[in-house]
């Protein structure tokens, strides 16, 4: 696989579990409470594959590209390094807001949901923009693609992208079942 191959293969990871977590905001929103375990599991998730090996990968992508020509200054990948900021700043104040719940915090459901929501916009929008360059609906983001490309290996996706198609999916079970005995997922 292509580096780019590589990030848009996790990017279908991640969006289902980027999914999941904004179903949790919206069920915190509608009144529900927060279900803690899950919530944790989606952001150890998140810890896991996003922080944990995305990101980094990504950063070798966006080195390249900067090597290759691109601008640190107003380019896709620049964009991209102040958007890999924000994700580490919404992951801690998801983090930030199960430990003021699990203290006994209620009014950090609204929190915590509002960090869901504003996490979960945020990467559909990086991933969005990704994919346009992917499949050519942006010629000029996939030709700095392209020639950055060149040469680059980004490493492995932690654990094997089987792995974390796993996780993805054993998330998504979860949430199943928690809908089949009577909870709102």
């Amino acid at each position: 696989m292509s580096p780019l191959q590589t990030l848009t293969a996790e990017h279908a990871q991640l969006k289902r579990v980027v999914a999941l977590l904004f179903a949790e905001a919206c069920r915190i929103n509608e009144g529900a409470r927060a279900d803690l375990p899950r919530l944790e599991a989606l952001v150890d998730f998140l810890d896991a594959y996003l922080l944990g090996g995305h990101q980094l990968r990504e950063t070798i992508l966006f080195e390249a590209m900067f090597a290759a020509g691109s601008s640190r200054v107003d380019s896709p990948p620049a964009v991209r390094v102040h958007e890999q900021a924000a994700e580490r700043a919404y992951i801690a104040r998801l983090r930030g807001a199960l430990a003021a719940i699990r203290g006994g915090d209620r009014l950090a459901e609204e929190e915590l949901a509002a960090a869901a929501g504003d996490y979960a916009d945020l990467a559909i929008l990086h991933m969005s923009r990704e994919e346009a360059a992917v499949y050519g609906r942006a010629p000029d983001l996939l030709g700095a693609f392209a020639l950055a490309q060149v040469g680059v290996r980004l490493g492995p996706t932690p654990n094997g992208l089987a792995e974390m198609t796993k996780a993805a999916a054993a998330l998504e079970a979860a949430g199943a079942r928690a809908s089949s005995d009577g909870r709102q997922t």
